[in-house]
């Protein structure tokens, strides 16, 4: 008999929630799972819970504040997260880089992050076959394993160069998290690359719904930091600051590549897989500690790497195979 707190989740949801714990995360009867949120009800958070319960997993609640920043400290839950064979975040923001998290990665723990996910949104997105997004990325990982230099262009004006050195293209969120340390989101969909080193404008195309297209929101870099900015990134530049002057360095570059989302709509978890766009993100991740990971999108880029054409106007130009 179902229970009262699960009565009201709609069959929908909750086959999604069993499908991305059976296919997805692969759980096994007995593995430790933290499910954390920071909002006070979530169906997302809900159907987790039941479906977790359902497949013999052993459930872990946490609630956290939602006054942080996307993947700033958790400390309360440092010793929690060690401890679970699972870490699943339905959240406004994001644990994906946060220290205990990184931390309980290095252990073993298999993490999904969904920062900002909406009931419609997860079902969408564990909808996404991830062995079609994962033949996706290895081909396009070919192209950037031994990559050196990027340089990104736009129709908005974006003109920055990325140096690689010894970074490499080797994290792909291809919606497997089955593997011990594995971290995806959901939806799923991009390959992506701590960076240090940029330099040029860029011009944010998609924040949240704070910047959209027609803003015309620049940014300038030296060295992979913010040094000048206009008003309309302002918004942007100035929610870094909150985490210090950490939070104007560069972290990350990726390409979106879930063929099926093709539009922004304002939440970025969704928006960076577009398939064909690339993202930037400030502040923390990978070695880099910082009290902030922020992500924008790029739109309808076209990307050089070692002055070859991978991606012209937001159109691969290889072969990605059927989908």
């Amino acid at each position: 008999m179902q229970s009262k707190r699960y009565s009201f989740l709609s069959k929908e949801i909750q086959e999604a929630a069993l499908e991305l714990l059976r296919r997805n995360v692969n759980l096994k009867e007995g593995e430790s799972v933290l499910l954390i949120t920071d909002r006070k009800a979530c169906p997302v958070f809900t159907s987790l819970s039941a479906a977790i319960n359902q497949l013999g997993g052993r459930l872990a609640e946490a609630f956290i504040t939602p006054d942080r920043q996307h993947s700033s400290p958790i400390p309360s839950l440092k010793e929690a997260c060690l401890n679970s064979d699972i870490i699943l975040g339905v959240t406004d923001k994001s644990i994906s880089h946060s220290p205990e998290v990184f931390e309980a990665r290095k252990s073993g723990s298999r993490v999904v992050s969904m920062p900002g996910i909406t009931p419609e949104l997860f079902v969408k997105g564990v909808s996404s076959d991830p062995s079609l997004i994962k033949r996706i990325n290895l081909r396009l990982e070919k192209r950037l394993v031994s990559a050196k230099e990027i340089k990104v262009f736009s129709p908005s004006g974006t003109n920055a160069y990325i140096r690689i050195e010894d970074s490499k293209f080797d994290f792909s969120d291809n919606g497997d998290a089955s593997q011990p340390g594995s971290l995806i989101n959901v939806p799923y969909g991009e390959v992506y690359s701590f960076i240090s080193k940029c330099s040029g404008k860029i011009v944010i195309d998609r924040w949240q719904n704070s910047i959209k297209p027609n803003d015309n929101a620049i940014i300038e870099l030296e060295d992979g930091k913010i040094v000048r900015w206009n008003n309309a990134a302002s918004k942007y530049v100035m929610n870094q600051l909150n985490a210090g002057e950490c939070g104007l360095s560069v972290s990350e570059f990726g390409i979106g590549t879930n063929p099926f989302i093709t539009k922004p709509i304002g939440i970025t978890l969704s928006d960076e897989k577009i398939f064909g766009s690339v993202h930037f993100a400030f502040g923390g991740g990978g070695k880099r500690k910082c009290g902030i990971h922020e992500d924008f999108v790029v739109l309808t880029p076209t990307v050089l790497v070692d002055g070859e054409e991978l991606i012209k106007r937001g159109r691969f130009l290889f072969n990605i195979g059927r989908y």
